[in-house]
């Protein structure tokens, strides 16, 4: 079974209360949290004030958007520091889907690593982040729980609030496939595309490992998804949720896990020994295999010189050296299914 219709029927049990007072927020966004790279190009890959049009349906559209107006933009990297005009025809393409902290990071390193490799990578600003609009995460489940700070869970309660968020998760595979839809019809000053449309990678960290995991249960116009350390962060608080010693079988956790029961294509799981958690990968993975599933895990050796797991799990994808250990596995999984 698909994960959409398990996360829709927990959601629509209380949207008829809760999308009013959600879709009358005032969007915070236009955050970047660093100095660009060299070669980075923004793009406005969804815009409903040109007129585009919505490849895929969202049942939260009207709630995170207001006034059903969006405005999403991203980061592309392109080989060589190259533009759009000057770009080479066809490159094969890595759509990368960030954490969750609302300024978006520029990924200097592993940008230059994949485009080195002749990879575009584009970092789309899902909604309410970086310089996408759009209601943030935690704002969104403040209004829909109505959370303080006295009462983190509000109305929804514990479950139903992990639910909610879970559930906007899965919707930004929205976000995806718009920046898939959308990067497919760029050309160059030859009218060449520059992106082949048949070479599509998804790979996602953190709370964009989930957002992956999602989009590799939804989308079908993509080869593989990579999730690195998706949960990681998170995995204790959600197996915490139903108050039993059982492990790694809450409703959050099991909304996971049925992401990637019905994968539609090859992932690769992995993430550093010294993360926040390796539960997930070692879970996901046990569930990939179950379910026969094509799939890679890997645990890497731990990253050095960390003041926490927290920093661990961030310098594994922003840390040269890091990006240099797990980066090959990436290229061989991704030109073993069609991506290169």
């Amino acid at each position: 079974m698909k994960i959409t219709n398990l996360i829709k029927g927990c959601f629509f049990l209380v949207a008829l209360t809760l999308v009013p007072a959600i879709a009358t927020a005032t969007p915070k966004n236009f955050l970047v949290d660093d100095a660009p790279c060299a070669g980075r190009l923004i793009q406005t890959y969804f815009d409903t004030t040109r007129g585009d049009v919505p490849v895929l349906a969202t049942p939260l559209f009207g709630a995170v958007f207001t006034g059903n107006q969006a405005v999403l933009k991203g980061f592309l990297y392109l080989p060589n520091q190259s533009n759009v005009a000057n770009s080479p025809k066809n490159l094969p393409l890595i759509i990368f889907d960030h954490g969750s902290g609302k300024p978006v990071n520029d990924m200097c390193e592993m940008a230059t690593y994949f485009t080195d490799q002749g990879y575009a990578l584009f970092i789309p600003h899902r909604r309410g982040h970086g310089l996408s609009t759009g209601i943030y995460w935690t704002d969104f489940l403040d209004q829909a729980c109505n959370r303080t700070a006295q009462d983190p869970f509000g109305v929804c309660g514990r479950v139903l609030s992990n639910t909610f968020l879970l559930t906007y998760l899965q919707d930004q595979t929205f976000e995806v496939a718009q920046a898939i839809s959308y990067l497919s019809t760029l050309t160059n000053s030859s009218r060449q595309p520059i992106i082949n449309s048949d070479k599509v990678a998804i790979m996602g960290h953190s709370f964009g490992g989930m957002v992956t995991l999602f989009n590799n249960n939804i989308l079908t116009n993509h080869k593989l998804a990579i999730d690195i350390a998706g949960a990681s962060e998170s995995w204790d608080f959600f197996d915490e949720e139903d108050g039993t010693d059982t492990p790694d079988n809450s409703n959050s956790i099991r909304m996971l896990k049925e992401a990637v029961r019905g994968a539609n294509k090859p992932i690769f799981f992995l993430e550093p020994k010294n993360d926040v958690s390796i539960r997930p990968t070692v879970i996901f993975s046990k569930v990939a295999g179950d379910h026969a599933e094509r799939y890679q895990a890997s645990i890497y050796a731990p990253v050095p010189n960390v003041s926490s797991t927290e920093d661990a799990h961030t310098r594994f994808v922003t840390d040269q050296e890091q990006i240099h250990k797990w980066g090959p596995a990436a290229l061989e999984f991704m030109s073993r299914f069609g991506v290169k």
